[in-house]
């Protein structure tokens, strides 16, 4: 929800699965490393989108903050 909110999602995301990268099965690691480097580009992604997304709308409407 609000302007950041998918960074946030993504973030919950991140936190709930950093305990399958201490997993015993190596399959499983593996697949939570590769989930987790996914999830810090998206959360990079959106992140910059949002930024970009906020001034946009403050320049357009100065005086709406």
């Amino acid at each position: 929800m609000g302007e950041f909110g998918f960074v946030e999602a993504f973030q919950r995301k991140k936190a709930e699965m950093e305990a399958w990268l201490s997993d015993p099965r190596q399959k499983v690691r593996e697949f939570a490393e590769k989930y987790r480097r996914s999830l810090e580009r998206r959360i990079a992604s959106e992140q910059r989108r949002s930024e970009s997304d906020h001034e946009l709308r403050r320049r357009e409407w100065p005086d709406e903050e």
